[in-house]
């Protein structure tokens, strides 16, 4: 399950799978977990211009536009995200109306992600997942120790490293240190808030 990458339809065929081989309780609470942190990322159509992007049927600029549209600055979340053959990160809406795209040839940026992490209690979805001693993270020597995949967390102070689509940190409790809990430019996560799931979490 923790393979599935950045896609909620791809995680979410993954732990029924996981279910039906046996897969440990808390391999896939920790996956449940990622799959409804991956479902409540925001993401913000911020373009240059101003002006607003047509919807497609399907993951392609060139594709059929929708009669709906995303406005400049507006918050949408996102079920799937599909890099094409020509390099562009496409995204399916999570509401059922089409595919955006993150960026466009000749006119840069369009969507973004935004991080709405907060100090709390987290689950690792990333295996050996490093702890350092600084924020800043010097290299192997400054790591004090690897997290596995279902460990669970205590982060209490969560800061952003520049620029600003770049990494989002977390100080934790146990093992005292920092550790990456989101990359803003990859959709990368490292580790996911708790959250209740059907095994009483």
């Amino acid at each position: 399950a923790a393979a599935a990458g950045n896609s909620a339809e791809a995680l979410h065929a993954a732990i029924e799978a996981a279910e039906v081989v046996g897969v440990s309780k808390v391999e896939i609470e920790a996956a449940n977990c990622a799959l409804q942190g991956l479902e409540a990322m925001p993401w913000v159509y911020v373009p240059s211009d101003g002006l607003h992007l047509d919807i497609r049927t399907g993951p392609s600029i060139c594709g059929l536009r929708t009669e709906g549209m995303l406005m400049s600055g507006e918050r949408f979340l996102v079920c799937s995200e599909r890099r094409g053959a020509d390099g562009i990160l496409y995204l399916k809406l999570k509401d059922g109306r089409g595919w955006v795209f993150e960026s466009k040839p000749g006119v840069g940026t369009l969507c973004v992600r935004r991080s709405d992490a907060s100090p709390g209690a987290y689950v690792i979805t990333q295996n050996e997942s490093a702890v350092t001693r600084s924020c800043g993270g010097a290299g192997e020597a400054d790591v004090v120790a690897r997290l596995q995949f279902g460990t669970r967390i205590s982060v209490l102070e969560v800061k952003q490293k520049l620029p600003v689509r770049g990494k989002i940190r977390g100080r934790i409790a146990q093992p005292a240190g920092w550790m990456d809990l989101l990359d803003l430019s990859s959709g990368k996560h490292w580790a996911h808030r708790q959250t209740h799931t059907r095994f009483g979490l």
